[in-house]
């Protein structure tokens, strides 16, 4: 029962990593948006997104190890437990980082780009709406992340893990509100352009038929 343990363990932390790897690609597709066409910010925040995750991915299993060491099969409890409480403030250092500086440049951008210099093509309600769920994002994430990181820190074992689940819901949450959000905008947008590409020829018509009862 203790290898069973240890082997549920490795897949929850690790599928908890890569969750969160592909939410934080998800979201920053969807801020890429914001940014003009190559822009130089999108490859660096990639590089650091990938970095970032392996610096993570290592944190991961650094903490993996710690914990299995002090990890045995409580027989009268039936369930895994610890001998000690591991050292995984690391764990959630990393993410920490990454969601802080994402943070600041989509804050930046949406300070730097006043009104007046953007361009006739960029709808002004999808831009709202994609910063309005990123900071959401990022927000809950970032609050998460310090919860995290001080209860590894400062709290006894029974309560070492207990906010990973909440960092887990509000990541599904919030990246799929995001991308729904992002999606049913843009059809909307696509289904006006379509009915004013409808309407056009009929107005033109029009015109030409007014013409020609002038003549």
């Amino acid at each position: 029962m203790c290898c069973r343990c240890k082997a549920w363990m490795s897949i929850a932390l690790y599928a908890g990593w890569l969750s969160i790897f592909i939410s934080n690609f998800l979201v920053l597709m969807r801020l890429w948006t914001l940014l003009p066409r190559n822009h130089r910010l999108i490859p660096w925040t990639l590089v650091f997104l990938f970095a970032t995750q392996l610096i993570s991915f290592g944190t991961t299993t650094w903490a993996l190890v710690l914990m299995l060491r002090v990890m045995f099969w409580d027989s009268k409890l039936e369930l895994c437990s610890l001998y000690s409480k591991p050292q995984v403030v690391e764990l959630w250092v990393v993410g920490l980082a990454f969601e802080v500086l994402v943070f600041l440049v989509v804050c930046w951008n949406a300070l730097s780009r006043p009104r007046s210099l953007q361009s006739p093509e960029e709808d002004p309600a999808m831009r709202r709406l994609l910063f309005r769920d990123g900071f959401l994002y990022f927000s809950i994430l970032f609050v998460l992340r310090i919860a995290n990181t001080i209860i590894s820190s400062v709290a006894p074992i029974s309560l070492l893990f207990v906010a990973v689940f909440f960092i887990w819901a509000g990541t599904s949450v919030t990246t799929s509100r995001l991308i729904i959000n992002a999606r049913r905008a843009a059809g909307s947008n696509a289904r006006q352009r379509t009915d004013e590409l409808q309407r056009l020829p009929t107005r033109e018509s029009a015109v030409v038929t007014l013409y020609k009862d002038s003549g």
